[in-house]
Formats: C-alpha cells, structure tokens, sequence
C-alpha cells in the first residue's frame, strides 16, 4: 500500500500544476521587446506579415467592434513621403522595408466616443509582440492625435473620411540588437489606495 501511495504522489508531482503554471516564452516576448529604429536591407515575407496582422485583429476590442483597418506599405516612394509626413517616423522609415499604420475605423466605432483609440493601442501592441516574437524589430511612430500628422498620412494614404491613421509602425530585421530597458519601478505602484 505504501508503494502504491508513493507512485501515486510522484505521478501526481510530475503533472502540470495549471493554476499556477507561467508561460516563460510569453512573458520573455513581453520583457523583451524594445523599439528598433535602424534595419537590415532584407524584405519580410508575406508570411510574417500575416502574422503580424493576425496578432493585430487578435487584441481585445470594446464591444467586440473591431474598429481598424490596416494598411502595410512596402513601396519606397510611399514609405519616404511617409517618413517626410511624420517627423518622428523619418530615421526608422531611411531604412524600414515595411511599415504597418493602424486606422480607426469610425463607421465601425461605438457612437460618441473613443474606445476606437484603445482598441488600435491594444491592436499596435499585438503587433509590436508579434515583431519581436517574429525575431524582427519595430517602433511605433505616433500619428493619432496629432492633427498634421493625420491629415498628411490621410492625403499621402488616400485614405476614405471614416478611416483615422491611428500609429505608424516601422519594422524589419534589426541592424544591430537593442538591449531591453528594465523599466520595472515598484514605486510607482500603489495598492488600494493612493
């Protein structure tokens, strides 16, 4: 019987804890991304661009409205008027080979207000995950609220009325790699209250 109790408590030992269980790769993925701003001359396939975009529909949305649209652009001329369009985008965009801009689109938003705007910050972090997942690296360059920046993507994208340039995102293959920030600061945590 003490046999028998002694293989049953090593069986049981070896089985997954799930309540419990961490998903290492994921968390890494997460600790590890940080923004690339220079890369390789080497395309991304169509393959990793439809993972990328398929991280990027898989983020939460409010309502379930999937409010985006996303336009990838990997022709040159594009990709520098967009660098000349959106100051903080011309050096990731002097050698990205591929760029991804997030759109809100406001026929599909929840009426009178914002939530678009936290979907497409939850759909540019998929995204940046999925790149550093993807062994590549990105930046997200800010458009949205930025009235010029908008307008210039909009007139550059031909974009329709209901579609807001919400991020540019530039990505490739990283020239050199980039040391994570530990940006961990238990101060600035607060617990219940103030």
């Amino acid at each position: 019987m003490k046999k028998f109790a002694l293989l049953l408590c090593a069986a049981t030992l070896a089985l997954p804890v799930f309540a419990h269980e961490i998903d290492r790769a994921a968390l890494n993925n997460i600790m590890t991304r940080s923004s690339i701003r220079r890369f390789q001359k080497k395309a991304v396939s169509k393959e990793t661009e439809t993972i990328l975009l398929k991280a990027a529909m898989a983020a939460p949305t409010a309502m379930n409205r999937q409010p985006w649209a996303f336009i990838v652009v990997r022709d040159p001329a594009t990709l520098k008027a967009l660098a000349a369009a959106v100051p903080g985008a011309k050096r990731p965009l002097a050698t990205a080979p591929m760029a991804i801009i997030t759109c809100g689109d406001l026929s599909k938003a929840i009426p009178n207000n914002t939530f678009w705007t936290q979907d497409l910050s939850a759909a540019t972090e998929n995204i940046l995950l999925a790149v550093n997942a993807c062994k590549l690296g990105a930046v997200w360059c800010g458009v949205y609220p930025i009235p010029a920046n908008m307008r210039n993507l909009s007139a550059i994208l031909k974009t329709p009325k209901n579609i807001v340039p919400f991020s540019l995102i530039a990505i490739g293959y990283p020239e050199t790699p980039q040391k994570p920030k530990n940006k961990w600061n238990p101060a600035l945590v607060h617990q219940n209250l103030w």
